[in-house]
């Protein structure tokens, strides 16, 4: 219950944040949600198990590179929300980041552990970059739902969602090191996002305060609520769930992610019905399904991994 409710308010974030940004500063939401995210996480960390931060601090050079790639994934997250189709966004940040993992494991980068593929989950994943790569050409070639009137532009934000979704699955990996040395997930919460709240701060600092941009207080506490609802919480949601159910049941689940943004982001006015999209977003969920469920025989009736796989879709 706890991954669908995390799905389900990840597809209501993007589509209502793709529609905030429209005259809202990216930084100033930013700065709100991860600023609430890591006041919690230290909280909870210092109230609860504050060993975790000694762990922690004995790691600087993971912690700032999970940090800068943290920085890096969301900041371009949001941008590309700003201009792309919710759905298409949504798509490219999710699907590149297995990919990530399989290049990182393949090189002399020791952050990601090599490992194989059966033939028939390297056809899926062909068939999944193949999707990606069509998800850009629809951009580009103004068949989107969202036409931003520029085919660069239009690259440019995809491009931008591309590396949104590579950074975060570094940082992901960065993180993940620093949990097999025991550092607990409020711990990495409270500590991932200094890089982001600093961003997002010189980033509000050169547009000017929100008052001089004509965000009234109430405003703010709109956007305040809406990120504990649709940022900070999917993201408490999620590493419950992820800790109570299989891997595998989790990423079945969260498949079909895209597919519902694009179901709700037809109640957005901004945002046109787009054949290309609905199609090449289906199948994306589908062949992600698919490669998930091939990896069944690595799992054991409990859920745990008896061999190490990328996962797709994650």
């Amino acid at each position: 219950l706890c991954v669908l409710v995390f799905v389900v308010c990840s597809a209501f974030r993007v589509v209502y944040f793709g529609g905030v940004f429209q005259s809202i500063s990216v930084f100033l939401v930013l700065l709100i949600a991860f600023g609430m995210m890591t006041l919690a996480g230290l909280g909870i960390t210092i109230w609860k198990n504050p060993a975790s931060l000694r762990i922690i601090a004995a790691a600087p050079k993971d912690v700032a590179m999970m940090n800068l790639a943290t920085a890096g994934a969301w900041t371009c997250y949001f941008f590309a929300l700003k201009f792309l189709d919710p759905s298409i966004v949504n798509t490219l940040f999710a699907g590149i980041g297995p990919f990530v993992v399989i290049t990182l494991a393949g090189s002399r980068f020791s952050i990601a552990r090599p490992s194989r593929s059966t033939p028939l989950q390297r056809v899926l994943q062909a068939g999944i970059v193949l999707t990606l790569a069509t998800l850009v050409w629809i951009v580009v070639s103004g068949r989107s739902g969202f036409q931003s009137g520029d085919a660069w532009a239009a690259f440019g934000s995809a491009t931008l969602a591309l590396i949104a979704g590579s950074s975060v699955t570094v940082g992901h990996l960065f993180a993940k090191r620093l949990d097999e040395r025991g550092a607990a997930p409020p711990a990495l919460l409270g500590t991932r996002f200094f890089g982001l709240l600093a961003v997002a701060a010189c980033g509000i600092a050169y547009e000017g305060m929100p008052e001089a941009r004509g965000i009234d207080t109430q405003g703010l506490f709109g956007v305040a609520g809406a990120a504990v609802l649709l940022i900070v919480m999917p993201v408490w949601f999620n590493q419950i769930g992820m800790a109570k159910i299989s891997p595998l049941s989790a990423r079945v689940i969260t498949a079909f992610g895209p597919v519902l943004v694009f179901g709700l982001q037809q109640f957005d006015a901004r945002i046109a019905w787009s054949t290309e999209t609905f199609v090449a977003v289906t199948v994306y969920s589908v062949l992600v399904m698919a490669a998930n469920l091939s990896q069944r025989k690595n799992w054991n009736p409990i859920g745990r991994t008896t061999v190490r796989k990328p996962a797709i879709g994650d």
